[in-house]
C-alpha cells in the first residue's frame, strides 16, 4: 500500500485477497475518468470494508489448510519419521562421542606464592676456615665445615638448618672461600646464589662480617645482624634459638650494644678465648656488660677464671644492629669501613667489588680489629650446649667413651689404651698400651700426637709447606 495515492482496481475489488493494489507512477489508478470521483474519506471507507472482509476469509482459510497439514504432518512424525529420529539420536550421539578427541585432563596450575616478607633478623654463616687443626681428616679441598663430624649432615648442612627454623633462605648470607662456592651451593641447596659471597683470598672474619653488613645497609633496612660460625657443634637447637632472642632484644635497646654469646665455662681451657663480664643489663635475664677481652690463657690462669664466676668462654656468635657494627667500624677500623662505603653507593651489582676489597683490605678478626676496642659491647650467656669443635680432642669429648675413656670411631681395635681419641677413616687403627694419644688414619697419612698438644698440629702443616713434594697431603 502506497500511503501516497489510490489504490489499483479499488471499485472491481482485489482479485487475491490481502495482495495490495499496485500503485500507478502518475499517483492516480487506472479507469478513473469513467466513474464520478467520491469524496476522499468515502472512498477510503468502502475500500477498508471490503479490503477487512476479504483478509477475515483469508485467514479462515489459511488457518483451516494450516490445521490439515499440521495434522498430516504430525501423523507422518508419529507413525515413522519420528521414530526413525528417535531410532537415529542414541547412534549419532554416539558417533559424536566417538569422533570427538580425548582430552587430557587440565593439569592443575601450581599455587602462586606470595614472596615472604623479610623480617628484622637476617643471619651471616662464616664458612671461610679451614679447619686445619683436623689434619688429616680435613684437606685443602675439604675444610672441617663441610665434614660430617657429629652427624650424617655436614657441619656447615646442620648450621643451615638450624638457622632455616626461623629465618628463610632469603634472610641467610653464606661467606666462603670462592674455590669452594659450588660446594657450598651443592651443601645448601635453597641458598640464593646472590647470597654467597666469595673471598678470593683468606682475610679472617672482620672483613667477612664488615662486606655482608655492607650489602645489606645497601637495602635501606637496619636490621638485626646475627652471626655464626659454619663449624661448631650446638647440642639444642631450640634453646639456641631462645638465647638469640635474649639478645636480640639487648640488641634492640636504645644504645644499640653489640652482643656476644658467652659460654659458661665447665673447665680450665687453654684453647678459648674469656670475657670478662660487668654490671648486668635489664634487657634480658643473664645479660651483662663487657669489661674485658682475654685472649686464650694458660692453665693456671684460665683455673683462676674458672674459679671467679666472672667469665665465659667466648663463643664468636654475634648480633648486632647493621647501623651499630657499621658505625663502630668506621671509629675502630677507618680503612675498612671507607671500603665499605664503596660497596653501599656503587651503581649496579655491589658483588663485582667484592673481590677487589677483600684484596685491599688487612686481614683482622672482629674481636681484635672491634670488639676489643669497643666501649659498647654486651655479653648475654647461652643456654645450650656447645662446642667449636677446634681440634680432635674436643672432637672426642663428643663422643660416647668406652670403659675405659676411649673416644673411637671406624675399625679399632685398642688393647690396655686408656683415654684415647682414636679415628679409623679407612682402615684399620690398632693400639696397645698407649695412653692420651690421638690417633688419626685418613687419606693415605697416620697422625700420632698427644692429646694435650692436638692444637699443634699445624706445626705439621707449615713443615710440609715447606717441602715440595709433600704438597699433595696439605
Amino acid at each position: 500500500m502506497d500511503l501516497g495515492g489510490d489504490v489499483k482496481g479499488a471499485g472491481k475489488g482485489a482479485k487475491k485477497p490481502g495482495r495490495p493494489a499496485r500503485s500507478s507512477r502518475g499517483g492516480t489508478t487506472k479507469g478513473a475518468g469513467k466513474r464520478a470521483k467520491k469524496p476522499r474519506g468515502q472512498a477510503q471507507g468502502s475500500r477498508s470494508g471490503k479490503a477487512r472482509g476479504a483478509a477475515k476469509r483469508a485467514a479462515r482459510g489459511t488457518a483451516k489448510r494450516g490445521v490439515r497439514s499440521s495434522a498430516k504432518a504430525a501423523a507422518r512424525g508419529t507413525t515413522h519419521g519420528s521414530a526413525k529420529a528417535a531410532a537415529k539420536r542414541p547412534q549419532k550421539a554416539a558417533n559424536r562421542k566417538a569422533k570427538a578427541p580425548v582430552r587430557k585432563p587440565a593439569r592443575p596450575r601450581p599455587e602462586r606464592r606470595q614472596p615472604r616478607e623479610r623480617g628484622e633478623l637476617e643471619a651471616l654463616i662464616l664458612a671461610g676456615g679451614r679447619g686445619e687443626r683436623f689434619w688429616p681428616l680435613s684437606r685443602r679441598g675439604l675444610p672441617k665445615q663441610f665434614l660430617p663430624l657429629t652427624g650424617e649432615k655436614s657441619l656447615l648442612a646442620e648450621t643451615w638448618v638450624r638457622l632455616r627454623l626461623r629465618l628463610a633462605p632469603e634472610e641467610i648470607r653464606v661467606v666462603a672461600m670462592e674455590d669452594l662456592r659450588a660446594r657450598v651451593l651443592e651443601e645448601l641447596p635453597g641458598l640464593p646464589e646472590q647470597n654467597f659471597i666469595g673471598e678470593p683470598v683468606g682475610r679472617n672474619t672482620a672483613p667477612a662480617i664488615a662486606i655482608a653488613a655492607a650489602l645489606s645497609w645497601r637495602e635501606k633496612v637496619n636490621r638485626l645482624q646475627l652471626v655464626v660460625p659454619a663449624d661448631h657443634w650446638i647440642g639444642d637447637a631450640h634453646a639456641f634459638w631462645s638465647t638469640i632472642d635474649a639478645a636480640c632484644a639487648v640488641a634492640r635497646a636504645p644504645d644499640e650494644p653489640l652482643v656476644t654469646l658467652g659460654i659458661p665455662i665447665t673447665r680450665p681451657e687453654t684453647g678459648y678465648g674469656y670475657i670478662e663480664r660487668g654490671p648486668g643489663r635489664i634487657e634480658a635475664p643473664g645479660a651483662y656488660q663487657v669489661l674485658d677481652f682475654r685472649e686464650k690463657p694458660d692453665r693456671e690462669t684460665a683455673t683462676v677464671y674458672e674459679r671467679s664466676g666472672r667469665y665465659f668462654w667466648n663463643s664468636g656468635i654475634f648480633v648486632w644492629r647493621l647501623s651499630a657494627v657499621l658505625a663502630e667500624m668506621a671509629l675502630h677500623m677507618p680503612n675498612l669501613h671507607q671500603w665499605l662505603r664503596e660497596i653501599v653507593t656503587v651503581r649496579g651489582n655491589p658483588l663485582r667489588l667484592v673481590p677487589q676489597v677483600f684484596r685491599l683490605v688487612e686481614a683482622q678478626s672482629i674481636d681484635y680489629g672491634l670488639l676489643e676496642q669497643s666501649s659498647r659491647v654486651v655479653v648475654v650467656q647461652a643456654g645450650f650446649p656447645w662446642s667449636d669443635l677446634g681440634n680432635w680432642t674436643s672432637w672426642g669429648e663428643r663422643r660416647v667413651r668406652d670403659a675405659a675413656g676411649n673416644a673411637t670411631h671406624g675399625r679399632v681395635v685398642a688393647l690396655d689404651a686408656t683415654d684415647c681419641t682414636m679415628y679409623a677413616g679407612e682402615g684399620m687403627v690398632a693400639a696397645l698400651g698407649v695412653h692420651d694419644l690421638v690417633v688419626v688414619q685418613a687419606g693415605g697419612i697416620t697422625l700420632i700426637i698427644p692429646r694435650e698438644r692436638s692444637q699443634e698440629v699445624r706445626r705439621l702443616l707449615d713443615e710440609l709447606r715447606m717441602k715440595k713434594e709433600w704438597v699433595e697431603f696439605l
